[in-house]
């Protein structure tokens, strides 16, 4: 066979490395080259032809068999794999009462598939802040928004954070001052009406808006004194009234 016979004319055994055939061939073509005064032609073109063989054989099973190569800094390297956009947000409405805002409460949500989902709103939470909603099973990031709508109420308005409402009064008791009891999302409370008061007049209460809520601070009730739809009666008492508020006026003064 070819390639036995180029290994035994190197003296070599098959299998030998690339480095070993390499100087088998140098040393035996010092002896054989035809320049040697012992030289031999013919043996030093075997030897040649043997070595060319061989090293051709070499070249050609490397590029068969490509050897893989390992980067070892290609282990924190590695690109992670693209992920997923997340899916995108929905607003979802939600209608509750003022007085439910103001004393928070849990209401249930109605998903657009037909679930429904339990959404806890905190007291006092800001109408214009958006509350987040997590789909039951979820992997608990959020898929919704809950944007809350107040509905209209009869006796108050909300302002920002601040309560608005009408008192109306007769004009004695606000000329002489009293104290009236005022019915409030948040219970009674008892409203002290300064002496000489005159409709049109607003009073202002500290904290009694929506309570605080995170960082945002208590809002304020805001009451705007008005005037009793009179009777002749009424009318009398507020003549008297007004004449009594004059009065002291002039008493003050004097």
């Amino acid at each position: 066979m070819v390639v036995i016979d180029s290994y035994s004319i190197l003296g070599l055994s098959p299998g030998a490395t690339k480095l070993q055939i390499r100087q088998a061939y140098r040393a035996l073509a010092k002896s054989w080259h035809p320049d040697q005064l012992d030289g031999d032609a013919t043996r030093f073109h075997q030897l040649r032809r043997a070595y060319d063989r061989l090293m051709e054989g070499i070249e050609k099973t490397n590029q068969a068999v490509p050897i893989r190569q390992f980067n070892f800094l290609s282990r924190f390297t590695r690109k992670s794999k693209p992920q997923a956009a997340p899916a995108p947000r929905q607003t979802l409405q939600l209608h509750i009462a003022l007085e439910d805002l103001i004393k928070g409460v849990r209401r249930q949500v109605t998903l657009p598939d037909g679930q429904a989902v339990e959404l806890q709103i905190p007291k006092g939470h800001s109408p214009n802040c958006k509350l987040p909603l997590a789909r039951s099973g979820s992997s608990g990031a959020s898929q919704f928004d809950v944007q809350l709508r107040i509905k209209p109420d009869q006796e108050f308005q909300l302002r920002g954070r601040d309560l608005h409402t009408e008192l109306y009064l007769g004009l004695w008791a606000m000329r002489v001052g009293e104290t009236v009891n005022l019915k409030t999302p948040v219970g009674t409370l008892a409203i002290s009406i300064p002496v000489l008061s005159g409709p049109g007049r607003t009073l202002r209460l500290l904290g009694k808006g929506l309570p605080a809520c995170g960082s945002a601070a208590a809002g304020d009730l805001y009451i705007s004194l008005q005037v009793k739809a009179k009777s002749d009666f009424a009318r009398r008492v507020d003549q008297f009234a007004e004449t009594f508020a004059r009065s002291a006026r002039s008493a003050r003064r004097t």
